[in-house]
């Protein structure tokens, strides 16, 4: 119930959303692939080992690709300070940002737009493993 609340509250929605809201995000079904990943490839396995094992590569986002104009080395923890790819870390700076400068109006300039599409592909990056390894299912190399 806190998302649905949380949902509606940002939206300056009346009860009704966040009941309609609550009922939704409580009924949506989810396939957690963490428990048979972790049957077959061991405890803890990671989404990229995972995949890995299953036959295929996850691809990627490297910050320093993209001309959005923003050191993102500046903004990490200094145990993450010199790592190419973008990290879950940095989108939720990256997002706040993202959104100052739509919320400013900034959005037609190439920065923008590079920091828009640098997150896009993190997000389709971080999403499109998640279907390709669950139509891997049932994985090989059990660790039993």
């Amino acid at each position: 119930m806190g998302r649905a609340r949380l949902a509606a509250k940002n939206l300056g929605a009346q009860q009704s959303l966040q009941v309609e809201l609550t009922i939704f995000l409580d009924t949506i079904e989810s396939d957690d692939l963490i428990h048979d990943a972790w049957s077959a490839y061991g405890q803890y396995t990671s989404l990229e080992e995972a995949c890995n094992r299953a036959g295929f590569e996850v691809a990627e986002t490297r910050w320093t690709e993209y001309n959005h104009g923003i050191n993102i080395d500046e903004l990490r923890a200094p145990r993450d300070r010199g790592t190419p790819e973008l990290l879950s870390s940095d989108v939720a700076l990256l997002g706040e940002i993202y959104l100052d400068q739509y919320d400013a109006d900034e959005t037609d300039t190439r920065q923008f737009h590079e920091l828009e599409e640098m997150l896009r592909q993190y997000a389709l990056s971080d999403v499109e493993p998640l279907f390709t390894l669950a139509d891997r299912r049932p994985f090989d190399n059990p660790c039993r």
